[in-house]
């Protein structure tokens, strides 16, 4: 069959248990990344949800997707729209319906999931999360009101996953090529330059993720100072 795989706060390809679900199950896979103008609408308060910084940084990240995903064969639609009418309409185009995306928690992006289930099949993966769930060694009713009473739990009682690899290839419809990476001046967001005082610059993408971790657990080791450092957020 084919599915779609709606891509949201899971921008890479390893390690990503939606992505591994949806080529499992699937014969070809349609991945898509939505831009919903409600992220860059201003609220009643007249503010805007995204701005420049994070907007540049969400460019980053899908252009890094998209090289990856085309590295291993696919390719990835950036669509606009309201999310629920962009993926029927993919669904339809594409004779799909399914629709496999990364499990949300948190209200609006709840709303998201209600209004895709109701005109597809949409199944999603638990990953966002440190810990999945179902891995808390105590239901969500007694998760405890405080993080160093919730962190003793967890330090003796709970367990790691092991990272996912990622697919050796995703197959997509012959045909199928990636849509231009929108720009700023698409999205109408005007660019910023960065405060002259930040120390630490921030660049999208799961390769400057691996490159930021690397850099802070082995190449300067930083972790063993943590607890010295944990507080002071000055520069970033």
């Amino acid at each position: 069959m084919r599915s779609l795989i709606w891509f949201r706060n899971d921008l890479r390809v390893t390690d990503n248990a939606t992505l591994n679900a949806a080529v499992k199950a699937s014969t070809e896979v349609i991945p898509v990344f939505i831009l919903d103008p409600a992220q860059w609408s201003e609220d009643r308060w007249g503010h805007v949800k995204t701005g420049p910084f994070r907007t540049q940084f969400l460019l980053e990240s899908l252009a890094d997707l998209k090289a990856d995903l085309e590295d291993m064969g696919g390719a990835l639609l950036i669509r606009s729209g309201e999310p629920a009418e962009v993926l029927k309409a993919l669904a339809d185009e594409f004779g799909a319906r399914t629709v496999f995306a990364t499990a949300e928690h948190t209200s609006e992006e709840l709303q998201r999931e209600a209004q895709v289930a109701e005109v597809l099949d949409l199944r999603l993966e638990e990953q966002l999360t440190m810990y999945h769930p179902e891995d808390l060694p105590f239901a969500l009713e007694q998760l405890p009101d405080v993080f160093t009473r919730f962190r003793g739990k967890m330090e003796k009682r709970s367990e790691v996953r092991d990272p996912l690899c990622e697919p050796e290839a995703v197959k997509v419809p012959d045909g199928l090529s990636s849509d231009a990476a929108p720009t700023m001046a698409d999205l109408r967001v005007e660019a910023k330059a960065p405060d002259a005082r930040g120390v630490l610059p921030f660049h999208g993408g799961a390769k400057a993720a691996w490159k930021r971790l690397d850099h802070y657990f082995w190449e300067t080791k930083k972790l063993r100072v943590y607890k010295k450092t944990r507080n002071g957020l000055l520069g970033a």
